[in-house]
């Protein structure tokens, strides 16, 4: 069974907003620390031609919305492929959008090999929120427990009607 397409286009929407908000659009390449790569836009690492992002890079917020749509297509797919589909009609919108989020955030590897996707997959639905605390350490200027505590909350929240 896949996932309603309904359900999908919600999901979708609701990232954009949730991903712009957490990240926030920055024109010009910044750190969150000596030891991190240079990121732009909403919290991208590299550019659409696969180039990294360097000290140098600007980007428009027009390209970042474009860029951000496209990447989240990728990431809908990608983490729909790390579910077993037996899964897929148990979730939500809200699920999905908590699990692009996180996915933005750590990356399509250590996604994949999660306790987050790991209980989905077991149809540990309660135990799979809290995995998403798992991922809560940046660094010392930038902890993440706040966002997944928020991840989390919207993971277990039911759709609005």
């Amino acid at each position: 069974m896949a996932i309603l397409e309904s359900v999908r286009k919600k999901a979708f929407a609701q990232s954009f907003t949730l991903l712009a908000n957490l990240e926030g659009f920055r024109a010009k390449a910044y750190r969150n620390s000596v030891k991190e790569p240079w990121t732009v836009g909403y919290g991208f690492t590299t550019l659409a031609s696969g180039a990294p992002v360097t000290q140098d890079t600007t980007m428009t917020k027009q390209y970042a919305d474009s860029f951000l749509t496209y990447q989240m297509q990728g990431r809908l797919g990608n983490i729909l492929g790390c579910i077993v589909e037996k899964q897929h009609p148990n979730l939500t919108a809200n699920m999905l959008t908590a699990l692009v989020s996180l996915h933005h955030n750590i990356g399509p590897t250590q996604f994949r090999t999660s306790t987050v996707v790991r209980d989905i997959n077991l149809g540990l639905y309660p135990e799979a929120a809290k995995a998403f605390l798992l991922w809560h350490r940046g660094n010392e200027e930038n902890d993440l427990l706040p966002r997944r505590e928020r991840e989390m909350k919207l993971f277990l929240t039911p759709d609005s009607k």
